[in-house]
């Protein structure tokens, strides 16, 4: 049998990352005896484990790369949560400020006028041409009665010159800046000195003091007259 105390000892220098971690015996081959078989012939190196040791050789530096690496890569999902969020941010304001550039301000709306009111009272329109618009003429003819004897309501007369129904197109009450049309009246014959009577829903008190009554003629012209007082009998 060969002579097995030539077996080198393992060293530090055949395990450099592990030299801290293991301790030589120096006992190899002391209890080799071919009489005694339960006897280990062999005393390997004992490891010495601790807190900065490891049964293998390089392990501290894998964990610590693996630690690095798992830090590097939370570093990079912050990162790209953060300009994630600074997208949306800017994308929210972009679309806001698109919204307020297509919806348009109320104070720059216009609300057409319509030019040809129907019965009833608040209606919008009034004048269409200010060139065709002239006072009625004096003549004594014209009357506001706010009160007539059939109804109670108001009538209006207007002066035989223009009583021609075929000249008249329409009389209606006006507001005092003749943007509404607050009354309509109803032609209800001529009499009284060939005057035609348009008779109104309600009584004259009813309309608002300098009110117009506004007078249309087929031809295309307007005569008006503003009424003072309403309540009273007006003569022009």
């Amino acid at each position: 049998m060969s002579d097995i105390s030539n077996i080198n000892t393992p060293n530090a220098s055949q395990y450099p990352q592990a030299s801290s971690c293991y301790k030589p015996s120096n006992n190899i081959g002391a209890n080799l005896s071919p009489l005694n078989p339960n006897k280990d012939i062999f005393n390997f190196p004992q490891p010495i484990m601790g807190a900065h040791c490891s049964p293998y050789p390089g392990n501290d530096n894998s964990q610590s790369s693996l630690s690095n690496l798992v830090s590097t890569l939370a570093g990079v999902v912050e990162n790209l949560l953060q300009t994630f969020m600074t997208l949306m941010q800017d994308l929210m304001q972009k679309v806001t400020a698109d919204n307020q550039l297509t919806t348009p301000s109320t104070d720059s709306q216009v609300t057409p006028t319509d030019t040809t009111p129907t019965d009833g009272t608040g209606q919008t329109g009034g004048v269409e041409n200010k060139n065709n618009v002239q006072d009625l003429r004096k003549s004594g003819e014209f009357l506001w009665k706010p009160v007539s004897e059939k109804n109670k309501n108001l009538v209006v007369l207007l002066p035989s010159n223009i009583s021609d129904e075929d000249k008249i197109k329409s009389v209606q009450i006006l507001s005092p800046d003749g943007k509404k049309v607050l009354g309509k009246g109803k032609a209800s014959g001529i009499a009284n000195g060939d005057r035609a009577h348009y008779r109104f829903p309600k009584s004259g008190a009813s309309y608002p003091d300098n009110c117009i009554v506004q007078i249309k003629l087929t031809n295309g012209n307007i005569k008006q007259v503003k009424i003072p007082e309403t309540s009273r009998r007006f003569t022009r």
